[in-house]
C-alpha cells in the first residue's frame, strides 16, 4: 500500500497566490492551472539531499512546474567541488535525478529511479547559476521514461543531461 502523506501546495494563478492542504495519496486535482512555487512536504521525501527541507545538509533545490517541464535553479557553493572549483559530478548527477523525478512528484505520482544515462558535456564552475529542466518522453503502465537538463544561466551552454526510467507506485 501506497505510504499517506501530507503537502501542502501555494500555486500562482492569474497573478493570484492560492494555498491548499490535502492528505491522501493524490494531489493532482489540488492543482489545477498554474505554476506551483512553493511546495512543503510532511513525508518521507522531506530529508531528500536535493530537494528536502528538513534535510540539514541538503541542497534545497525548489521544483516547479511550468507548462508541461519541471524547472528549478541552483548554484553550487564550494561545499559542492570536486576539485580546481569544479562542481562534483555526483552533485551534478543529483540535480538531472531529481529535476525527472520531481516531475511525477509534483504531479502527485511517488517513483523511484529504475535507470539512468549521463552525458557531461562541460565542467560547471562553483558559483555559476544553472536552470535544471525535466520532461517526461514517454509514459507507459508504471514506467516512465524522463529527460533531464542542467544549462547554464548565464550562456544557455548545456552543462549535462541525462534520461531515465523511473517506476511509479502502483495506483
Amino acid at each position: 500500500m501506497a505510504s499517506r502523506r501530507r503537502m501542502v501546495f501555494t500555486a500562482v494563478t492569474g497573478g493570484a497566490e492560492y494555498s491548499c492542504e490535502t492528505v491522501g495519496y493524490d494531489t493532482r486535482r489540488f492543482v489545477t492551472g498554474g505554476a506551483i512555487v512553493n511546495r512543503t512536504l510532511e513525508s518521507e521525501a522531506n530529508g531528500c539531499f536535493v530537494c528536502g527541507p528538513g534535510n540539514p545538509i541538503g541542497l534545497k533545490v525548489r521544483f516547479r512546474m511550468e507548462a508541461d517541464v519541471c524547472r528549478a535553479e541552483f548554484t553550487a557553493d564550494r561545499r559542492h567541488a570536486g576539485y580546481r572549483d569544479v562542481t562534483h559530478g555526483g552533485i551534478v548527477f543529483s540535480l538531472l535525478d531529481d529535476v525527472m523525478a520531481n516531475w511525477l512528484w509534483l504531479q502527485g505520482i511517488q517513483c523511484f529511479t529504475a535507470k539512468a544515462d549521463i552525458r557531461y558535456r562541460a565542467q560547471l564552475p562553483i558559483g555559476v547559476a544553472v536552470r535544471l529542466e525535466g520532461r517526461c518522453l514517454k509514459r507507459k503502465g508504471r514506467l516512465a521514461l524522463m529527460e533531464g537538463k542542467v544549462i547554464r544561466s548565464d550562456t544557455d551552454e548545456t552543462v549535462a543531461e541525462a534520461t531515465g526510467s523511473f517506476m511509479t507506485s502502483p495506483s
